[in-house]
């Protein structure tokens, strides 16, 4: 079964699943933590959106953007995303695709990616193109998965790779972007998979 259709078979469930291990609090704490409560977002996308959880997390914390886009290669997902978040947003858009298709014209304020990058064979490029979406004063947050022993579970289940917060660091640097803060997170699932990184381009001066 190829990842996208395992994703697909597992909509319907994967709020549910990733709620008990605990990673919507993972993200709200990503969000928290990395983004200034100034940073201008009217424009909104969740790459890799899932079941919406890390766009949920965004809209708990911050204010309704005019415009919220949602990314998914399985539709499956993006569906449930799409229910999930009905009304979040004055204007809502769907793009069922996988990363390496993003259209590459800076029209995004913040994009919020959670393990995505790890499935990609190439995280630079990876990085790259999502550094192409962001506008001049945008921001992303990333959350990657990083080495662990429990990490070998979720490869064979889901086929993530695992990166170094040192290698992720380099990677941003390499396609061209800028980590102005990373953090660890304090415990459960994600304390032990997952790292989270705050990317901007590399001359804003507001996020510092």
């Amino acid at each position: 079964m190829t990842q996208t259709l395992l994703y697909d078979a597992s909509a319907s469930g994967w709020h549910d699943r990733i709620k008990a291990l605990g990673y919507p609090d993972a993200y709200r704490t990503a969000i928290a933590t990395l983004l200034p409560l100034h940073t201008p977002a009217d424009r909104v996308m969740d790459v890799g959106c899932g079941a919406g959880d890390f766009a949920a997390a965004y809209l708990h914390l911050r204010r309704t953007p005019d415009v919220l886009t949602l990314l998914d290669p399985a539709a499956s997902m993006l569906r449930e995303a799409a229910t999930r978040l009905q009304g979040a947003a004055t204007e809502t858009s769907l793009l069922h695709m996988p990363l390496e298709n993003l259209p590459p014209y800076p029209s995004q304020d913040l994009i919020l990616c959670a393990h995505v990058i790890d499935h990609c064979a190439d995280p630079v490029q990876a990085i790259r193109t999502l550094g192409h979406a962001l506008t001049r004063h945008g921001a992303m947050i990333l959350i990657v998965t990083k080495p662990h022993w429990c990490t070998w579970i979720t490869r064979r289940l889901w086929r993530h790779r695992s990166h170094t917060p040192g290698a992720m660091l380099q990677a941003i640097v390499a396609a061209g972007l800028i980590c102005r803060r990373d953090i660890g997170f304090a415990s459960g699932p994600p304390g032990r998979t997952s790292h989270a990184y705050l990317v901007t381009h590399t001359q804003p001066e507001m996020l510092l």
